[in-house]
């Protein structure tokens, strides 16, 4: 018996040291990530999938977009930390600003299984004890399965695993439209507008022009409640610049679905908005 003690201890012990040595293999691979741009980029997308499918960095000249489906602002204000420390030259940051970011219980994506299998492999490593705590908080068994499912799962190399320009081909049909409300969770709001205040502040530390982004939407009005978000920027960001595409009219072949353009969408949508800033 002793001796059977002895050995499951052992293994257990073994196994244990192995999943340490995987998690520090990814935790020194991803903050050994190179997060320097081209000396001549001056301009980031940066947020979520409305910027990653519609801003075509191509088009704009000194402009890198680096929008990643679903992310939350805490996730871009650790992106955006390495990002302006490493690229001085950058003066100018587009951050998407949609009801989506703004809604009353947008923090229920920080709890939803697919967001976290996604987010917390990528940047747990970035994390200081605030990320830690918020998490652990109230979803510490969630989040230990998670890292231990994905620690040796598409390890990020590069930092265009963290967000670029994701073209779609699919074209929309609004006559076929049936599209539904989201249900949200009751999660409130707290952390995303703690992480935009963050965001915000970081800008002003390194002497960035922040810029919010509402890109173009079908019938935005028919899913958000869009006097909440009005009346929530008028009341506490209004001190940043909004430029609101939300109403842009485009036909169903320059967008993916209701909330998102296609590839045809991102050329219109970046020329413009090109030559918009050109005035």
């Amino acid at each position: 018996m002793v001796r059977f003690i002895k050995t499951t201890l052992l293994f257990l012990g073994i196994l244990g040291g192995m999943l340490l040595l995987t998690f520090a293999y990814r935790w020194v691979t991803i903050r050994s990530i190179d997060w320097s741009l081209p000396d001549d980029t001056h301009v980031l997308f940066v947020g979520a999938s409305h910027i990653a499918k519609g801003v075509n960095d191509s088009l704009y000249e000194g402009s890198a977009n680096l929008a990643l489906g679903s992310e939350r602002y805490l996730f871009t204000y650790l992106k955006l930390e390495r990002l302006l420390t490493a690229n001085p030259q950058v003066d100018t940051v587009f951050l998407e600003f949609a009801p989506t970011d703004m809604h009353r219980n947008t923090d229920s994506k920080y709890y939803t299984a697919n967001e976290m299998s996604l987010y917390l492999p990528l940047y747990f490593p970035y994390f200081s004890e605030e990320e830690w705590k918020l998490y652990g908080r109230t979803n510490a068994p969630t989040v230990a399965t998670l890292l231990v499912q994905k620690v040796l799962k598409d390890i990020p190399r590069s930092i265009r695993t963290y967000g670029r320009f994701n073209p779609s081909e699919k074209q929309f049909d609004s006559r076929q439209d049936q599209h539904e409300i989201a249900e949200w969770l009751d999660r409130g709001h707290a952390i995303n507008y703690r992480y935009l205040n963050k965001i915000i502040s970081l800008c002003e530390a390194e002497g960035v022009n922040l810029i919010f982004l509402y890109m173009p939407m079908f019938r935005p009005s028919e899913f958000y409640d869009e006097e909440y978000y009005y009346a929530t920027y008028r009341d506490q960001f209004s001190q940043i610049e909004l430029l609101d595409y939300s109403d842009l009219e485009l036909p169903d072949n320059f967008r993916e679905d209701e909330h998102h353009l296609n590839k045809f969408g991102a050329r219109f949508f970046t020329e413009r908005l090109v030559a918009d800033l050109q005035r």
